[in-house]
């Protein structure tokens, strides 16, 4: 009963440092992310965050409890005036919408998906004849449950947030920052964050 005992305590210490050691790394963008993202709380309070994109400006601004508490140059899609209405137009969408995904794995450093195409866009796809009903209710569906629309309609999709420089405009349609900005984002910005992208 002794040795069942103390192999049980063993196991006990041992178990998590051997989960530890086997652990894949923390993304190093990621722990920096949460480093500014603590520090900047520190200094401009623990409110909830939110987003606003002026496209015209070129400007982010982050709001905590409403109010703008910082502010940073984006570039857009290569063909930003006007409102997204279809996949491959290369423009930034216009409207509301909420932070749906994030990935620590992008290409573009790190990256923030956005709930595009939201109920209005779908509105505007159905009477445009883009998308049918049954797309129409999908993205409903989807939204209505605060999860990413899909992606695979003629709307298109996969807009968001990223990395790789905001000197001009080069996207397919997100909203690029230079990779310290969007790591400060990444910080501040759960899943569900609203995001508001003006003309």
């Amino acid at each position: 009963m002794g040795s069942v005992r103390r192999i049980v305590s063993v196991l006990l210490i041992a178990l998590p440092i051997l989960a530890a050691a086997l652990a894949p790394p923390a993304d190093p963008a990621v722990e920096r992310a949460e480093r500014r993202a603590h520090a900047f709380r520190r200094l401009h309070g623990a409110g909830a965050a939110s987003i606003e994109v002026r496209k015209r400006e070129r400007r982010l601004s982050v709001r905590l409890d409403g109010r703008v508490v910082w502010s940073t140059r984006v570039g857009l899609g290569t063909a930003p005036e006007g409102r997204k209405r279809a996949e491959g137009d290369r423009r930034t969408p216009e409207g509301d919408y909420f932070v749906c995904t994030r990935n620590a794995q992008s290409r573009f450093h790190l990256f923030l998906g956005l709930s595009y195409p939201n109920t209005q866009d779908a509105e505007a796809g159905v009477r445009e004849g883009r998308i049918g009903p049954h797309d129409r209710v999908r993205i409903d569906h989807a939204l209505s449950s605060g999860t990413a629309p899909p992606w695979d309609t003629p709307l298109g999709g996969e807009v968001g947030l990223h990395g790789h420089g905001a000197s001009r405009d080069w996207t397919h349609g997100c909203v690029a920052l230079e990779d310290e900005d969007v790591e400060l984002l990444w910080g501040l910005c759960p899943l569900g964050t609203p995001v508001r992208i003006l003309p």
